[in-house]
């Protein structure tokens, strides 16, 4: 999964374990649901990540609109699938 660069230290490097990490993170978000955009409109139900977190919309949302938190539900992994 990761191709850890240790070269001739074998320290661990936390910093490349973190951003090797935050991009695997990104990749499986992105393959799940689309990041939140006050740019679009959604549908219900639609599936969006906002702070990392897997939120379904309560309703509709016609126009775009800045997050707003009452209009959704946290939801987990394993209720979607």
């Amino acid at each position: 999964m990761f191709n850890y660069p240790y070269g001739q230290c074998q320290e661990l490097n936390l910093t490349w374990l973190l951003n090797a990490w935050r991009q695997y993170q990104s990749q499986i978000e992105d393959a799940i649901a689309p990041q939140y955009s006050d740019k679009i409109a959604y549908p219900d139900p639609a599936l969006v990540w906002y702070d990392h977190v897997l939120y379904t919309n309560n309703d509709a949302i016609p126009a775009p609109e800045e997050w707003t938190p009452e209009h959704w539900t946290k939801i987990s992994i394993s209720e979607i699938l």
